[in-house]
């Protein structure tokens, strides 16, 4: 049940933001409605709707958005989403660059005190130092690539060819300080 209601806060919360961003910082509130009827209708939205582990780290972005006026808030939204799963954490070049002439050092605190408080929280509730390590180790997804038991494309294709697109992926993502 609190896996179910925490999936649905996280989706009405995707589409109050989207309305919210479309409303405040566009000054169009048709726009902002538009977004959040076409994230709706999105088939990803639809297949994981109750599942909290898609919804959750969707809102905090969204809503980081909607305070990206407010750095320290920015970095706190961004820092839970990367805490919660690790797919945000690749974005933190591009909030940087984006906040480099105003404000990069709240921001940046923000994204360390979420982290922070997650860690503690986590080391309090781990119960072990091996749970912890590897609840840390998921948290930031610092895994091996598999390279048997793949799904998709990767079940046709040699798997080895996944390490290069996991570097230029992440080459890519560093590249964001300097793309905007």
């Amino acid at each position: 049940v609190t896996a179910r209601v925490v999936a649905i806060i996280s989706q009405v919360m995707i589409v109050a933001g989207l309305v919210l961003v479309g409303s405040w910082h566009f000054d169009n509130l048709v726009a902002g409605i538009a977004a959040a009827v076409m994230y709706l209708l999105l088939p990803y939205t639809a297949r994981w709707c109750g599942d909290p582990e898609h919804c959750l780290p969707a809102s905090l972005p969204v809503w980081a958005v909607v305070m990206y006026r407010r750095p320290l808030v920015g970095g706190m939204l961004i820092g839970l989403a990367s805490g919660t799963i690790y797919y945000p954490i690749f974005l933190l070049s591009l909030w940087c660059s984006f906040y480099w002439e105003r404000g990069v050092k709240r921001f940046a605190a923000g994204v360390l005190i979420a982290i922070l408080a997650l860690i503690i929280t986590m080391a309090i509730t781990a119960g072990s130092p091996d749970r912890f390590l590897g609840h840390l180790r998921q948290m930031f997804g610092i895994r091996w690539p598999r390279l048997e038991h793949l799904q998709g494309i990767w079940r046709f294709w040699d798997p080895v060819y996944r390490i290069p697109i996991i570097i230029a992926f992440s080459a890519f993502s560093i590249s964001f300080v300097a793309w905007p």
